[in-house]
């Protein structure tokens, strides 16, 4: 090491980078919120929370500041769970629209997935749906009125058929 690179202005140069560091993670991911992070920000937020752990074991920092890179880890922490949450939830979705099945249900069944599909549609909404989510749960979508097509068939079918009965 020189003079250059050891002396205390080197260390005031390299904790204000450092600093900067910090508020660039922070002030980067700052307008994700729990309201609109999607599957898309998953990479954003592990470097950011990398970032964030390699500044925090820096022992240049004071232990308010320390919370204070704790706390933002923290948020990006509890927006990844949003993040696998809504990745769960549309799983679910494509398992209750595959559970559908077009040679067993029955008129019966009808109101259960016009619900489905009026909830399904609602869930388009969702802001912390990514496009291929919601892709996924349009087929989805698109599945369960396949099955109310197939309900209204049988059941004009079944009209068909009594009408040709004979009169008694």
């Amino acid at each position: 090491y020189t003079a250059n690179n050891c002396g205390p202005k080197f260390y005031i140069e390299k904790i204000a980078e450092d600093q900067k560091a910090l508020e660039d993670a922070i002030t980067d991911q700052s307008a994700v919120t729990d309201e609109n992070v999607t599957a898309d920000n998953v990479q954003d937020l592990a470097d950011a929370k990398e970032a964030l752990k390699g500044l925090k074991a820096d022992d240049n920092y004071t232990e308010a500041e320390k919370t204070e890179i704790q706390e933002e880890i923290d948020r990006i922490e509890a927006l990844e769970k949003v993040i696998e949450e809504t990745e769960k939830e549309v799983s679910d979705i494509e398992a209750e629209a595959g559970a559908l099945n077009p040679d067993t249900v029955t008129s019966d069944d009808k109101a259960e997935v016009e619900q489905f599909i009026g909830e399904m549609t609602d869930k388009l909404d969702d802001a912390n749906l990514t496009e291929a989510q919601k892709d996924r749960i349009q087929q989805s979508i698109d599945e369960a009125k396949e099955i109310l097509d197939k309900i209204a068939e049988d059941q004009e079918n079944l009209n068909d058929a009594f009408d040709s009965v004979p009169a008694v």
